[in-house]
């Protein structure tokens, strides 16, 4: 599986993993690898017509995502 896009912004979460939030206003899990993109899973967010230039952040649990105009959340909890 290639990369998402070429711009991301990241978080690094505990276990060596990566939240990456792309151009396209795509997120997706990735390890940490330095050898190889493996990615675990990615999914949309949003698109209200602005670019997310914030990097995103993990507290919690949670992922949260700043655009220029809203805040969203989501639960990234391991189940």
């Amino acid at each position: 599986m290639e990369r998402p896009q070429r711009r991301q912004r990241l978080a690094h979460i505990r276990g060596r993993m990566l939240y990456l939030l792309g151009e396209k206003q795509l997120v997706g899990l990735a390890e940490a690898n330095p050898k190889a993109y493996v990615e675990k899973g990615r999914f949309p967010i949003n698109d209200r017509g602005w670019d997310s230039w914030a990097h995103p952040v993990v507290i919690g649990g949670k992922l949260y995502i700043r655009n220029q105009n809203e805040l969203a959340c989501y639960d990234v909890k391991a189940k």
